[in-house]
């Protein structure tokens, strides 16, 4: 499954003063290009990706850069707990850093304070380019959270569900 749709690379026209580097803990792959690109194309952002490995560890902390924003892709990690160590360890050695987790396993987006001893803000993989952008807007200028509205449906055999649908990752239905 693709991490990233609806890719729309040219700029939306706003003139957002933000600069400075960014780092993605995770794989190098189409995804995170596409990540990368939408950073710098609407932020400014110089975002590096780094596969996270014993010698990435010691190269983070032994470099003296301090970033913006870092996203984490959970699934990158074989186990939870190892993701949480690092993303408190992240916490503790780039305190001002903003950080957004990425992730398939999680229910839905979370701009609020579930996990905010962790994390800014939690996105539910795949990640459209609004919603990223919105994300990182929240997180870099901690304006409002985005609208999430819930809808109530009944599914063909007659049970209800909930879903949680936000803008820009509203599912499309095949007919």
């Amino acid at each position: 499954m693709a991490m990233v749709t609806n890719p729309r690379t040219a700029s939306t026209g706003h003139d957002r003063p933000h600069s400075g580097l960014a780092l993605l803990i995770g794989s190098y792959c189409e995804n995170s290009q596409l990540l990368q690109e939408w950073a710098y194309v609407e932020f400014k952002l110089s975002m590096m990706v780094v596969a996270y490995t014993k010698a990435a560890q010691d190269w983070l902390r032994n470099t003296p850069v301090s970033y913006r924003l870092i996203c984490v892709d959970l699934d990158h990690f074989i186990s939870m707990n190892t993701a949480i160590e690092v993303c408190l360890s992240l916490r503790n050695e780039q305190p001002t850093a903003k950080l957004v987790l990425l992730s398939h396993d999680t229910a839905r987006d979370d701009f609020g304070s579930e996990r905010s001893s962790i994390a800014d803000v939690t996105l539910r993989k795949p990640v459209s380019f609004d919603r990223f952008v919105e994300a990182i807007e929240y997180v870099l200028n901690k304006r409002s959270a985005p609208r999430v509205q819930t809808y109530q449906y009944r599914d063909y055999f007659g049970e209800n569900h909930r879903a949680h649908l936000c803008p820009g990752n509203i599912p499309q239905f095949k007919t």
